[in-house]
């Protein structure tokens, strides 16, 4: 892989951040941000934000709300019903 730019890598950073970057892209990324200050503080703003939610505690929705959202939505297309076997003969 030819190496990245910043409009190249941003794109990457979430990903990266999360663990979730295929190896040949980590690795363009981490060779990128080993020369950019720039995205290499995007990306420890993003790390940051990540950590700041997953500290935040959790809501639980009221049964009562959920129950509301539920009605507002348009109805599930029920499940197509299984295609028939092929007889063999």
């Amino acid at each position: 892989m030819n190496e990245m730019n910043c409009e190249q890598a941003r794109p990457f950073l979430q990903a990266y951040g999360d663990g979730a970057l295929d190896l040949a892209h980590a690795l363009a990324l981490e060779h990128h941000l080993a020369t950019c200050a720039e995205c290499s503080s995007a990306l420890r703003t993003q790390r940051a934000l990540g950590q700041a939610m997953r500290s935040l505690p959790y809501y639980h929705m009221p049964e009562k709300l959920r129950a509301s959202l539920r009605a507002s939505l348009p109805p599930e297309p029920a499940a197509a019903a299984p295609a028939p076997a092929a007889r063999s003969r």
